[in-house]
């Protein structure tokens, strides 16, 4: 990661994206900060646009080099069978990682 930057007092990397073949808009969400005024640890927790078929080796090399070892997939049932008739994959695995389904909206797209 390059530079930071100061976001109400917490520094964060400029920018926060991190590249992975494949895998739009993975991000870490370490550096915010906490309602109790503490901050999100580090290279715990990320974020990213819904993972697709077109993530490559590469990128699923990436992915094992961040450690990534949960995803919490909180899309709705209806917008994983959108995305499948689409062409984008349903629900896409990491190996070594473990997929926790746990929609915001079980139904509702």
């Amino acid at each position: 990661m390059s530079a930071t930057k100061l976001i109400n007092g917490v520094s964060l990397p400029t920018p926060p994206f991190i590249e992975v073949d494949g895998l739009p808009n993975l991000r870490d969400l370490g550096g915010y900060a906490t309602k109790d005024g503490r901050s999100v640890r580090r290279g715990v927790v990320w974020r990213s646009a819904a993972p697709s078929k077109k993530i490559t080796d590469e990128g699923f090399k990436q992915i094992k080099e961040l450690g990534l070892t949960a995803v919490y997939d909180v899309r709705s049932t209806t917008e994983i069978e959108k995305s499948e008739k689409a062409g984008k994959g349903g629900v896409i695995e990491f190996e070594g990682a473990k997929r926790v389904f746990a929609p915001v909206f079980t139904d509702k797209d």
